[in-house]
């Protein structure tokens, strides 16, 4: 994340999102809750520039699937 910490990193992380929707692309984080969105971009994800969908690799896999499982239910 950075020296930094959350403070610089989540500006970031809305840029990123704010950039995907200015190219129309609705990014899949975008009906996160803050924290979770916090949580994922601070452990290593991302968001493919193209797509819009979460990129993670196989240490936030089951993470993931319990965050999709959890927000499918809210």
């Amino acid at each position: 994340m950075g020296s930094g910490g959350y403070e610089t990193a989540i500006p970031k992380w809305q840029k990123m999102e704010t950039d995907l929707i200015a190219k129309g692309i609705k990014p899949e984080s975008a009906k996160w809750p803050q924290s979770a969105k916090n949580w994922f971009f601070g452990h290593g994800g991302s968001l493919n520039p193209e797509t819009g969908v979460a990129v993670y690799g196989q240490k936030l896999e089951t993470a993931i699937e319990r965050l999709a499982c959890a927000l499918q239910a809210k």
